[in-house]
């Protein structure tokens, strides 16, 4: 077997839900906070782990403990109707738009492959409108016919393949940034950097907001209202809990397929 598809099995589902809280919001947000910041903001990262890891297995064991229930059926019936409505209002104009947003760098990024951009175009978006919308269309379709035209199956590899990406580049920036390994550690130490003045204008670049929207993009409503689905789905009871943690953790069901 190929490197991609044992790593494709030792991860399965996890690929998928990786790309769903590790979006293009949550890695914009750490870029643009290492990029002001540099390492000053590490210690929001050691922080808010343990709260991911708490709120995706508490989503998940909602799902596999009650298979035959969406999730805003159990809001709707054990918290309140207004509360599920409330978040249904919500989540969905604010994922239009985190939609559109994503959308407009795969345009960005589609153009700069197929003819350079210079930095003043990218800053004003100088460009024909038709243009950008026909792209727009053109990815977003491409997109949606990659997820549905195979299946689940076809997703987990997409997103695998991605994840395997995003791991290697990552691994290149941390090797690069080792020779700062005195930065990185005193990172860890809780802090709030001082404002950053905005280049030309009378702005400022705040620390607390970036802590706002690593936590925001890493504990994303969608994703873990997504999860209970997920787990419903693969079949998972109460009784297979703690083998399926006990196997994730093992690594012995691919293994020994392997």
């Amino acid at each position: 077997k190929s490197p991609l598809t044992i790593f494709r099995e030792l991860v399965g589902p996890a690929a998928v839900m990786a790309a769903g809280t590790m979006g293009a919001g949550a890695i914009a947000s750490f870029l643009l906070a290492g990029a002001w910041f540099r390492y000053d903001l590490l210690w929001v990262i050691a922080l808010m782990l343990p709260v991911f890891v708490v709120s995706a297995d508490s989503a998940s064991r909602i799902g596999a403990l009650n298979p035959d229930q969406g999730m805003f059926s159990l809001v709707r019936e054990r918290i309140s109707p207004s509360l599920a409505w409330f978040i249904l209002i919500v989540i969905v104009p604010v994922h239009l738009l985190v939609t559109m947003g994503q959308v407009s760098v795969m345009v960005s990024a589609f153009k700069s492959l197929i003819a350079p951009i210079s930095s003043e175009a990218v800053v004003t978006g100088s460009g024909p409108l038709w243009l950008d919308i026909a792209l727009s269309l053109g990815l977003a379709g491409a997109t949606l016919w990659l997820v549905f035209s195979r299946g689940y199956k076809r997703l987990e590899r997409i997103m695998t393949f991605l994840m395997v990406l995003m791991l290697l580049c990552f691994l290149v920036v941390g090797l690069r940034g080792l020779i700062e390994w005195r930065a990185i550690v005193s990172g860890f130490v809780p802090s709030l950097p001082a404002d950053l003045p905005l280049p030309g204008g009378n702005g400022a670049r705040v620390a607390t907001s970036s802590i706002i929207a690593m936590v925001g993009a890493a504990i994303a409503p969608a994703a873990l209202l997504g999860l209970p689905y997920l787990s419903a789905g693969s079949g998972s009871g109460r009784d297979d809990l703690k083998r399926a943690f006990r196997t994730s953790v093992s690594f012995s069901a691919p293994m020994r397929r392997w």
